[in-house]
Protein backbone atom coordinates (compact mmCIF):
# COMPACT_ATOMS: atom_id res chain seq x y z
CA UNK A 1 0.00 0.00 0.00
CA UNK A 2 1.07 3.59 -0.61
CA UNK A 3 0.08 4.82 2.87
CA UNK A 4 -0.93 8.22 1.56
CA UNK A 5 -2.35 9.05 4.97
CA UNK A 6 1.23 9.36 6.21
CA UNK A 7 2.12 11.87 3.50
CA UNK A 8 2.34 15.42 4.80
CA UNK A 9 1.70 16.74 1.29
CA UNK A 10 -1.58 14.83 0.96
CA UNK A 11 -2.68 15.90 4.44
CA UNK A 12 -1.69 19.50 3.71
CA UNK A 13 -3.80 19.62 0.56
CA UNK A 14 -6.68 18.03 2.47
CA UNK A 15 -6.36 20.73 5.15
CA UNK A 16 -6.28 23.49 2.52
CA UNK A 17 -9.33 22.03 0.83
CA UNK A 18 -11.24 21.76 4.11
CA UNK A 19 -10.35 25.35 5.00
CA UNK A 20 -11.43 26.55 1.56
CA UNK A 21 -14.76 24.85 2.23
CA UNK A 22 -14.90 26.70 5.58
CA UNK A 23 -14.83 23.41 7.49
CA UNK A 24 -12.53 24.58 10.27
CA UNK A 25 -12.89 21.51 12.48
CA UNK A 26 -11.80 19.14 9.73
CA UNK A 27 -8.98 21.49 8.74
CA UNK A 28 -7.72 21.46 12.34
CA UNK A 29 -7.86 17.66 12.36
CA UNK A 30 -5.67 17.48 9.27
CA UNK A 31 -3.24 20.04 10.70
CA UNK A 32 -3.01 18.02 13.91
CA UNK A 33 -2.16 14.94 11.86
CA UNK A 34 0.48 16.91 9.95
CA UNK A 35 2.15 17.88 13.24
CA UNK A 36 2.30 14.19 14.15
CA UNK A 37 3.86 13.16 10.83
CA UNK A 38 6.05 16.18 10.00
CA UNK A 39 6.15 19.00 12.57
CA UNK A 40 8.18 21.21 10.21
CA UNK A 41 5.85 20.92 7.21
CA UNK A 42 5.07 24.39 5.90
CA UNK A 43 2.64 23.60 3.08
CA UNK A 44 -0.41 24.21 5.26
CA UNK A 45 1.27 26.54 7.75
CA UNK A 46 -0.92 29.56 7.03
CA UNK A 47 -4.03 27.37 7.04
CA UNK A 48 -3.07 26.01 10.46
CA UNK A 49 -2.74 29.51 11.92
CA UNK A 50 -5.94 30.76 10.28
CA UNK A 51 -7.86 27.73 11.53
CA UNK A 52 -6.76 28.36 15.11
CA UNK A 53 -7.83 31.98 14.78
CA UNK A 54 -11.20 30.98 13.35
CA UNK A 55 -11.85 28.55 16.19
CA UNK A 56 -10.58 30.95 18.84
CA UNK A 57 -7.93 28.57 20.22
CA UNK A 58 -5.62 31.11 21.85
CA UNK A 59 -3.48 28.71 23.84
CA UNK A 60 -2.68 26.45 20.91
CA UNK A 61 -1.93 29.45 18.72
CA UNK A 62 0.39 30.85 21.40
CA UNK A 63 2.31 27.57 21.53
CA UNK A 64 2.50 27.33 17.74
CA UNK A 65 3.76 30.91 17.41
CA UNK A 66 6.49 30.31 20.00
CA UNK A 67 7.56 27.13 18.26
CA UNK A 68 7.76 28.85 14.86
CA UNK A 69 9.72 31.82 16.19
CA UNK A 70 12.17 29.54 18.01
CA UNK A 71 12.67 27.51 14.83
CA UNK A 72 13.33 30.52 12.56
CA UNK A 73 13.05 34.11 13.75
CA UNK A 74 13.32 35.41 10.17
CA UNK A 75 10.35 33.44 8.89
CA UNK A 76 7.30 35.40 7.75
CA UNK A 77 5.01 32.58 8.86
CA UNK A 78 6.34 32.83 12.42
CA UNK A 79 5.52 36.51 12.77
CA UNK A 80 2.24 35.95 10.97
CA UNK A 81 1.36 33.52 13.76
CA UNK A 82 2.44 36.04 16.41
CA UNK A 83 0.34 38.76 14.82
CA UNK A 84 -2.61 36.38 14.58
CA UNK A 85 -2.32 35.63 18.29
CA UNK A 86 -2.46 39.33 19.19
CA UNK A 87 -5.33 39.76 16.72
CA UNK A 88 -7.23 37.01 18.51
CA UNK A 89 -6.50 38.71 21.85
CA UNK A 90 -7.85 42.03 20.47
CA UNK A 91 -4.43 43.68 20.73
CA UNK A 92 -4.73 45.13 17.27
CA UNK A 93 -1.83 47.58 17.54
CA UNK A 94 0.59 44.73 18.27
CA UNK A 95 -1.05 42.63 15.57
CA UNK A 96 -0.44 45.36 12.99
CA UNK A 97 3.18 45.60 14.06
CA UNK A 98 3.84 41.90 13.58
CA UNK A 99 1.82 41.63 10.37
CA UNK A 100 3.87 44.51 9.01
CA UNK A 101 7.03 42.62 9.91
CA UNK A 102 5.77 39.49 8.14
CA UNK A 103 5.04 41.49 4.96
CA UNK A 104 8.58 42.90 5.04
CA UNK A 105 10.07 39.43 5.41
CA UNK A 106 7.93 38.00 2.60
CA UNK A 107 6.38 40.74 0.43
CA UNK A 108 4.93 38.13 -1.92
CA UNK A 109 2.72 36.52 0.74
CA UNK A 110 -0.91 37.36 0.04
CA UNK A 111 -1.93 35.82 3.37
CA UNK A 112 0.19 38.31 5.30
CA UNK A 113 -1.23 41.26 3.37
CA UNK A 114 -4.82 40.12 3.94
CA UNK A 115 -4.21 39.68 7.66
CA UNK A 116 -2.56 43.11 7.72
CA UNK A 117 -5.67 44.57 6.08
CA UNK A 118 -8.00 42.83 8.53
CA UNK A 119 -6.10 44.33 11.46
CA UNK A 120 -6.72 47.78 9.98
CA UNK A 121 -10.37 47.08 9.14
CA UNK A 122 -11.21 46.04 12.70
CA UNK A 123 -9.82 49.41 13.87
CA UNK A 124 -11.99 51.24 11.31
CA UNK A 125 -8.97 52.31 9.26
CA UNK A 126 -10.57 51.66 5.90
CA UNK A 127 -7.97 53.29 3.63
CA UNK A 128 -5.07 51.26 5.02
CA UNK A 129 -7.17 48.10 4.92
CA UNK A 130 -8.07 48.57 1.26
CA UNK A 131 -4.43 49.33 0.41
CA UNK A 132 -3.39 46.04 2.01
CA UNK A 133 -6.10 44.10 0.17
CA UNK A 134 -5.00 45.66 -3.12
CA UNK A 135 -1.43 44.62 -2.37
CA UNK A 136 -2.67 41.07 -1.81
CA UNK A 137 -4.45 41.17 -5.15
CA UNK A 138 -1.25 42.15 -6.95
CA UNK A 139 0.57 39.27 -5.25
CA UNK A 140 -2.11 36.72 -6.10
CA UNK A 141 -4.06 38.11 -9.09
CA UNK A 142 -5.87 34.86 -9.84
CA UNK A 143 -7.49 34.58 -6.42
CA UNK A 144 -10.96 35.79 -5.55
CA UNK A 145 -10.12 36.26 -1.87
CA UNK A 146 -8.66 39.83 -2.12
CA UNK A 147 -11.69 40.88 -4.18
CA UNK A 148 -13.97 39.37 -1.55
CA UNK A 149 -12.23 41.22 1.27
CA UNK A 150 -12.37 44.52 -0.62
CA UNK A 151 -16.09 44.00 -1.19
CA UNK A 152 -16.61 43.21 2.49
CA UNK A 153 -14.73 46.35 3.49
CA UNK A 154 -16.79 48.54 1.16
CA UNK A 155 -19.91 46.84 2.54
CA UNK A 156 -18.78 47.61 6.08
CA UNK A 157 -18.33 51.29 5.23
CA UNK A 158 -21.72 51.38 3.45
CA UNK A 159 -20.34 51.94 -0.07
CA UNK A 160 -22.91 49.63 -1.60
CA UNK A 161 -22.16 50.28 -5.28
CA UNK A 162 -18.45 49.49 -4.92
CA UNK A 163 -19.25 46.58 -2.60
CA UNK A 164 -21.56 45.05 -5.20
CA UNK A 165 -18.90 45.42 -7.90
CA UNK A 166 -16.16 43.64 -5.95
CA UNK A 167 -18.44 40.98 -4.47
CA UNK A 168 -19.86 40.16 -7.89
CA UNK A 169 -16.35 39.95 -9.32
CA UNK A 170 -15.29 37.62 -6.52
CA UNK A 171 -18.33 35.40 -7.05
CA UNK A 172 -17.69 35.21 -10.81
CA UNK A 173 -14.04 34.36 -10.19
CA UNK A 174 -14.94 31.48 -7.87
CA UNK A 175 -18.64 30.55 -8.17
CA UNK A 176 -18.17 27.61 -5.78
CA UNK A 177 -17.28 29.70 -2.72
CA UNK A 178 -20.35 29.95 -0.47
CA UNK A 179 -18.88 32.89 1.43
CA UNK A 180 -19.17 35.05 -1.69
CA UNK A 181 -22.85 34.17 -1.95
CA UNK A 182 -23.34 34.98 1.73
CA UNK A 183 -21.81 38.43 1.32
CA UNK A 184 -23.89 39.06 -1.79
CA UNK A 185 -26.93 38.15 0.29
CA UNK A 186 -25.93 40.71 2.92
CA UNK A 187 -25.40 43.27 0.14
CA UNK A 188 -28.87 42.57 -1.29
CA UNK A 189 -30.39 42.76 2.19
CA UNK A 190 -28.78 46.15 2.77
CA UNK A 191 -30.26 47.31 -0.55
CA UNK A 192 -33.73 46.17 0.52
CA UNK A 193 -34.04 43.40 -2.09
CA UNK A 194 -35.22 40.58 0.18
CA UNK A 195 -35.97 38.10 -2.60
CA UNK A 196 -32.46 38.44 -4.01
CA UNK A 197 -30.99 38.22 -0.49
CA UNK A 198 -32.88 34.99 0.22
CA UNK A 199 -31.66 33.58 -3.10
CA UNK A 200 -28.00 34.21 -2.24
CA UNK A 201 -28.31 32.90 1.32
CA UNK A 202 -29.94 29.68 0.13
CA UNK A 203 -27.29 29.32 -2.57
CA UNK A 204 -24.55 29.70 0.05
CA UNK A 205 -26.05 26.90 2.14
CA UNK A 206 -26.49 24.73 -0.94
CA UNK A 207 -22.87 25.23 -2.00
CA UNK A 208 -21.79 24.36 1.54
CA UNK A 209 -23.72 21.08 1.36
CA UNK A 210 -22.24 20.27 -2.06
CA UNK A 211 -18.71 21.15 -0.94
CA UNK A 212 -19.01 19.00 2.18
CA UNK A 213 -20.12 16.00 0.14
CA UNK A 214 -17.47 16.46 -2.57
CA UNK A 215 -14.72 16.94 0.03
CA UNK A 216 -15.58 13.66 1.71
CA UNK A 217 -15.71 11.82 -1.62
CA UNK A 218 -12.41 13.19 -2.94
CA UNK A 219 -10.62 12.56 0.36
CA UNK A 220 -11.86 8.97 0.43
CA UNK A 221 -10.63 8.41 -3.12
CA UNK A 222 -7.26 10.08 -2.51
CA UNK A 223 -6.30 8.45 0.78
CA UNK A 224 -8.07 5.11 0.59
CA UNK A 225 -8.88 2.88 3.53
CA UNK A 226 -5.23 1.93 4.01
CA UNK A 227 -3.97 5.48 4.40
CA UNK A 228 -5.54 6.76 7.59
CA UNK A 229 -3.82 7.81 10.78
CA UNK A 230 -5.00 7.00 14.26
CA UNK A 231 -4.12 9.69 16.79
CA UNK A 232 -4.30 8.06 20.19
CA UNK A 233 -2.91 9.49 23.41
CA UNK A 234 -0.10 11.43 21.76
CA UNK A 235 1.02 8.70 19.34
CA UNK A 236 -0.02 7.98 15.79
CA UNK A 237 -0.79 4.52 14.54
CA UNK A 238 -0.91 3.11 11.04
CA UNK A 239 -3.47 0.70 9.69
CA UNK A 240 -2.10 -1.97 7.40
CA UNK A 241 -3.79 -3.85 4.61
CA UNK A 242 -5.31 -6.40 7.02
CA UNK A 243 -6.98 -3.69 9.07
CA UNK A 244 -4.57 -4.07 12.01
CA UNK A 245 -3.06 -1.11 13.75
CA UNK A 246 0.70 -0.70 14.14
CA UNK A 247 2.11 1.87 16.53
CA UNK A 248 4.32 4.58 15.12
CA UNK A 249 7.45 5.99 16.64
CA UNK A 250 6.56 9.67 16.42
CA UNK A 251 4.81 11.52 19.21
CA UNK A 252 2.17 14.11 18.40
CA UNK A 253 2.77 17.63 19.55
CA UNK A 254 -0.99 18.02 20.06
CA UNK A 255 -3.01 14.86 20.31
CA UNK A 256 -6.27 16.48 21.27
CA UNK A 257 -9.24 15.90 19.04
CA UNK A 258 -11.09 18.95 17.75
CA UNK A 259 -14.17 16.76 17.33
CA UNK A 260 -14.32 15.69 20.97
CA UNK A 261 -16.73 17.44 23.30
CA UNK A 262 -14.96 20.18 25.20
CA UNK A 263 -14.68 20.45 28.93
CA UNK A 264 -15.58 23.84 30.40
CA UNK A 265 -12.17 25.35 29.68
CA UNK A 266 -10.92 27.92 27.25
CA UNK A 267 -9.79 25.85 24.30
CA UNK A 268 -8.51 22.47 25.45
CA UNK A 269 -10.25 19.29 24.41
CA UNK A 270 -9.77 15.93 26.12
CA UNK A 271 -7.44 13.40 24.56
CA UNK A 272 -9.25 10.86 22.42
CA UNK A 273 -8.74 8.54 19.49
CA UNK A 274 -9.41 10.19 16.15
CA UNK A 275 -9.32 8.47 12.79
CA UNK A 276 -7.87 11.33 10.83
CA UNK A 277 -9.75 12.06 7.59
CA UNK A 278 -12.16 9.28 8.46
CA UNK A 279 -14.20 11.13 11.03
CA UNK A 280 -16.45 14.02 10.07
CA UNK A 281 -17.78 16.74 12.40
CA UNK A 282 -21.03 14.74 12.64
CA UNK A 283 -19.05 11.82 14.14
CA UNK A 284 -19.77 9.66 11.10
CA UNK A 285 -17.29 7.85 8.91
CA UNK A 286 -16.67 9.11 5.41
CA UNK A 287 -18.43 6.12 3.88
CA UNK A 288 -21.47 6.64 6.11
CA UNK A 289 -21.56 10.34 5.37
CA UNK A 290 -21.40 9.73 1.64
CA UNK A 291 -24.15 7.13 1.88
CA UNK A 292 -26.35 9.46 3.93
CA UNK A 293 -25.54 12.67 2.07
CA UNK A 294 -27.78 13.89 -0.68
CA UNK A 295 -26.43 15.71 -3.68
CA UNK A 296 -26.96 19.45 -3.66
CA UNK A 297 -28.93 19.40 -6.92
CA UNK A 298 -31.76 17.39 -5.30
CA UNK A 299 -31.91 19.28 -2.00
CA UNK A 300 -34.85 21.54 -1.29
CA UNK A 301 -34.26 24.90 0.35
CA UNK A 302 -35.46 23.66 3.74
CA UNK A 303 -33.25 20.57 3.43
CA UNK A 304 -30.20 22.77 2.84
CA UNK A 305 -31.01 24.53 6.11
CA UNK A 306 -31.67 21.41 8.14
CA UNK A 307 -28.58 19.59 6.81
CA UNK A 308 -26.23 22.33 8.07
CA UNK A 309 -24.52 21.31 11.34
CA UNK A 310 -21.73 23.86 11.44
CA UNK A 311 -22.05 26.94 13.66
CA UNK A 312 -20.02 28.85 11.06
CA UNK A 313 -23.17 29.16 8.93
CA UNK A 314 -25.51 30.18 11.73
CA UNK A 315 -25.40 33.90 10.75
CA UNK A 316 -26.30 32.93 7.18
CA UNK A 317 -29.35 31.00 8.38
CA UNK A 318 -30.32 33.87 10.68
CA UNK A 319 -30.07 36.38 7.83
CA UNK A 320 -32.13 34.05 5.66
CA UNK A 321 -34.78 33.91 8.37
CA UNK A 322 -34.88 37.69 8.56
CA UNK A 323 -35.27 37.87 4.78
CA UNK A 324 -38.15 35.41 4.91
CA UNK A 325 -39.70 37.39 7.76
CA UNK A 326 -39.69 40.61 5.75
CA UNK A 327 -41.11 38.71 2.79
CA UNK A 328 -43.89 37.44 5.15
CA UNK A 329 -42.92 33.83 4.57
CA UNK A 330 -43.60 33.00 8.19
CA UNK A 331 -43.24 29.22 8.08
CA UNK A 332 -39.87 29.39 6.31
CA UNK A 333 -38.66 31.99 8.80
CA UNK A 334 -39.66 29.72 11.68
CA UNK A 335 -37.58 26.89 10.21
CA UNK A 336 -34.54 29.19 10.01
CA UNK A 337 -34.83 30.52 13.55
CA UNK A 338 -35.40 27.06 15.00
CA UNK A 339 -32.22 25.91 13.26
CA UNK A 340 -30.35 28.88 14.70
CA UNK A 341 -31.52 27.93 18.19
CA UNK A 342 -30.29 24.36 17.67
CA UNK A 343 -26.89 25.50 16.39
CA UNK A 344 -26.29 28.11 19.11
CA UNK A 345 -28.63 27.32 22.01
CA UNK A 346 -26.73 29.35 24.64
CA UNK A 347 -25.79 32.29 22.47
CA UNK A 348 -27.00 35.74 23.45
CA UNK A 349 -28.55 36.08 19.99
CA UNK A 350 -30.82 33.12 20.79
CA UNK A 351 -32.96 35.63 22.70
CA UNK A 352 -33.85 37.40 19.47
CA UNK A 353 -34.36 34.06 17.72
CA UNK A 354 -36.87 32.83 20.28
CA UNK A 355 -38.53 36.23 20.46
CA UNK A 356 -39.19 36.02 16.74
CA UNK A 357 -40.51 32.50 17.22
CA UNK A 358 -42.86 33.68 19.96
CA UNK A 359 -44.26 36.43 17.76
CA UNK A 360 -44.69 34.04 14.83
CA UNK A 361 -46.41 31.40 16.91
CA UNK A 362 -48.69 34.06 18.39
CA UNK A 363 -49.46 35.16 14.84
CA UNK A 364 -50.56 31.61 14.11
CA UNK A 365 -52.58 31.57 17.36
CA UNK A 366 -50.53 28.62 18.60
CA UNK A 367 -50.28 29.88 22.14
CA UNK A 368 -49.14 26.57 23.63
CA UNK A 369 -46.09 26.46 21.36
CA UNK A 370 -45.41 30.13 21.95
CA UNK A 371 -45.44 29.65 25.73
CA UNK A 372 -42.99 26.74 25.31
CA UNK A 373 -40.55 28.95 23.41
CA UNK A 374 -40.96 31.69 26.02
CA UNK A 375 -40.10 29.28 28.83
CA UNK A 376 -37.01 28.14 26.95
CA UNK A 377 -35.96 31.73 26.29
CA UNK A 378 -36.39 33.14 29.79
CA UNK A 379 -33.22 31.70 31.44
CA UNK A 380 -31.03 32.79 28.52
CA UNK A 381 -32.64 36.23 28.34
CA UNK A 382 -32.00 36.85 32.04
CA UNK A 383 -28.38 35.75 31.72
CA UNK A 384 -27.96 37.92 28.62
CA UNK A 385 -29.42 40.96 30.40
CA UNK A 386 -27.06 40.39 33.32
CA UNK A 387 -24.09 40.29 30.95
CA UNK A 388 -25.16 43.51 29.28
CA UNK A 389 -25.30 45.34 32.59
Amino acid sequence: THRLGLSSDILSHAAIRAYSSHDLRSALTYCTAIDSVDPFCRTAGYVNVATLVGLGLKRKLFQLAHRLVDADSKDALAWFAVGSYYFLCHRYDLAQRHFSRSTRLDPSSAECWIAFGCSFAVCDESDQALASFRAAQTKYPGSHVPLLYMGMEYLRTNHLSLAGHFLSSAQKTDPADPLCCNELGVWSYRRGDMADAAFWFVKALRLHAEAESSTLTSTDEALGMNGYILLNGGHYSRSDADGKVADGITESSDSQSPHAKKKPSEDDAPSSTVLCALKTPSRQSIAASIMNATTGSTLADSECIMQCRDQFWEPTIFNLGQSYRKMKRWSDAIVCFEKCCSLCPVSSSSVSFCSCLISFESFYNLMAVGITYHRETLPHSLHWAFQCT
